[in-house]
């Protein structure tokens, strides 16, 4: 593939992606701004509950075989269609395991409340399963228009349902009912667009590396999914479903700009590279472009919800109008910083898989997850904001090393990183400045005052960061109009020209 066609592909399919995916997030925040004003933190609490636990299944649940598909370049007939079966059996014998567990698992957090919402949760594992290889075909094919299609037409009517519900004083049965119809609504929809080959069971075939690679992909998922959910795991079971609603929350808006960014242009980055996985030149070029991208867009994000974390949950709270949501300001403040490290380290995981990296991802997985438990389980002593700047500290702390095994693998230099921070990193300091004062500056605590300085703060900050970005680094910012310029025309890349015809970032 020519470096033209991998950037003109990522731009296009990004394209395609992001809007389905704007979508498909937009009304979910919105979704979830609404039901904090009609739910309760128990309520949260409890959900977050089931998807720590539906999340390890849902790691699992196609066998890793959906990855093996998309990262292997010769694939015939026979290993799509047995790998669809495998994924169908493994999916259906996960569900029942799920649901026969469910008493162990509300006995384990003390709330006998889960064994009914786990085991209506569980729907979705079957579900999942049938999705997941259609998924990967669209993946492969970088068909990422149609998919992005089903995803935002299942978050519409799921959003919808869940609203409803919620005004109807459901509480955390909107919200298991909205998990459950983002993926059943999908399967129909998906299965309108794909195909899965038909083909003679006797000839019934998954080759080695497919399943070593599926293993592999299962068995990472699996540890950064661990890693990912000690914090809820300590949060449901030492302290309580209120105190995990709120961490849960302030979360989620934490990682915002990152799974916004990782879902527009995860899978995309995943299926690209993976045709240019033996040209390192490329690869590294490219990925520049990725991370100067998903830094300069995500920084911003986070600036203002570090600095107005009062203001912006006051305002998310217009409807209710008391402080039973106003701990998760403090929580956020201190969050916004593992978002940074998250923004950072979002593409070189995918990178490492488009290039078989398996084993070294697993190996990389596992040190993050042991991290990642000394450091919940030391904050945990000081309570959950122990938890959450001990989070901080271990992010800041492995970025040194996750950067080091980045080059290892990929041959992308450290300068590299340090030259892709530097556009969002000095644009976010001018930034904070007139968001701080502004802040300062006007007095009260009404919520007229709150959506008065959280609207000129992002306004005139946001302004500031686009004008230094635009004066000093007007490299980065081209790239940024790059990655969302949509043209079909052979020659819109993502690869800016220079005098002397060679691509430059």
């Amino acid at each position: 593939m020519q470096r033209s066609e991998i950037t003109s592909s990522l731009s296009r399919s990004g394209l395609y992606v992001f809007i389905g995916k704007l979508i498909k997030f937009v009304l979910q925040y919105f979704t979830q701004i609404l039901l904090i004003n009609f739910l309760c933190p128990d309520d949260f609490g409890l959900m977050r509950y089931v998807t720590i636990l539906l999340g390890i299944v849902n790691m699992i649940v196609e066998f890793g075989l959906g990855t093996a598909i998309i990262q292997k370049q010769n694939i015939t007939s026979e290993q799509i269609g047995s790998s669809f079966i495998v994924s169908l059996i493994w999916g259906g014998l996960l569900f029942l395991l799920f649901f026969l567990t469910a008493p162990i698992a509300a006995s384990f957090f003390n709330d006998q409340r889960l064994v009914l919402l786990l085991r209506v949760a569980a729907i979705v594992i079957p579900f999942g399963a049938l999705n997941s290889i259609p998924k990967a075909l669209l993946q492969k094919k970088m068909l990422f228009g149609k998919l992005a299609f089903t995803e935002s037409t299942a978050a519409v009517i799921s959003s919808v349902v869940m609203v409803i519900m919620a005004l109807r004083g459901y509480g955390t049965w909107s919200l298991v009912a909205g998990s459950v119809l983002l993926e059943v609504i999908s399967m129909p929809l998906i299965f309108s667009i794909v195909r899965i080959p038909v083909f003679d069971m006797s000839r019934f075939k998954l080759s080695k590396d497919m399943l070593s690679f599926g293993i592999g992909i299962v068995f990472q998922r699996i540890i950064d999914y661990l890693a990912y959910g000690t914090s809820f795991f300590v949060m449901g079971k030492f302290f309580s479903a209120t105190a995990l609603g709120i961490y849960s929350i302030s979360h989620d808006l934490a990682v915002l700009p990152q799974r916004i960014i990782s879902a527009v242009l995860g899978t995309v980055v995943i299926s690209t590279f993976s045709r240019i996985q033996h040209d390192t030149e490329t690869t590294k070029r490219e990925f520049d472009k990725l991370l100067r991208f998903s830094t300069i867009i995500g920084m911003p994000a986070l600036v203002l919800m570090s600095f107005l974390s009062t203001e912006l949950i006051s305002v998310i709270c217009f409807i209710r109008k008391n402080d039973t949501w106003l701990p998760a300001a403090d929580t956020l403040r201190w969050l916004s910083i593992v978002g940074v490290v998250y923004i950072v380290s979002i593409f070189p995981s995918p990178i490492w898989l488009s290039k078989g990296k398996v084993k070294e991802a697993g190996y990389w997985a596992v040190t993050m997850l042991v991290t990642h438990i000394a450091a919940v389980f030391t904050g945990m002593q000081w309570g959950s904001k122990g938890i959450v700047i001990a989070m901080c500290i271990r992010g800041v702390s492995v970025m040194p090393l996750f950067i080091y095994l980045n080059y290892r693998l990929t041959g992308i230099p450290v300068s590299t990183y340090l030259k892709g921070l530097l556009p969002s990193g000095v644009c976010s300091i001018f930034m904070a400045v007139p968001v701080f004062l502004i802040s300062a500056i006007v007095p009260g605590s009404s919520l007229a005052r709150h959506f008065t300085v959280l609207s000129i703060s992002a306004i005139s900050g946001t302004a500031v960061y686009l004008l230094i970005l635009k004066v000093f680094f007007k490299d980065s910012l081209q790239i940024v109009v790059s990655f969302t310029r949509f043209s079909r025309k052979a020659g819109s890349t993502l690869v800016l020209e220079t005098g002397n015809g060679e691509g430059t970032c």
